[in-house]
């Protein structure tokens, strides 16, 4: 599995390019209720990339404490590995090999 590292601005600019492609990118991961996007600023007004994954949103509750009593339940620095899709116009992550979420100076893996 060849895994091609790239911006996730240049991943938005260009998503043609990394269909059905295993990338590693960058940007902040927003999680609120079920839905979970990676973008590139600290908000859902941001261009954002969804990230697609059936069990993704509960590895991530088994593996890094949530934010409580805010607007969302993840607002954190991450760095993602997976498979880029589209579906009826629409493109994603999904496949999330790994992913590493950093906070306050701790780096959570899983």
């Amino acid at each position: 599995m060849e895994i091609q590292t790239v911006q996730l601005e240049e991943l938005m600019k260009n998503p043609d390019q990394y269909i059905d492609s295993v990338v590693v990118t960058e940007g902040i991961l927003i999680v609120q209720e079920d839905k979970a996007t990676l973008c590139i600023e600290s908000d859902e007004e941001s261009v954002c990339l969804k990230i697609s994954d059936d069990d993704f949103l509960d590895r991530l509750l088994d593996n890094v404490p949530c934010y409580v009593g805010g607007k969302y339940l993840y607002c954190d620095s991450a760095s993602i590995i997976g498979s880029v899709f589209l579906e009826k116009n629409n493109f994603y992550i999904s496949c999330v090999v790994r992913i590493s979420i950093f906070r306050g100076g701790e780096v959570f893996n899983f």
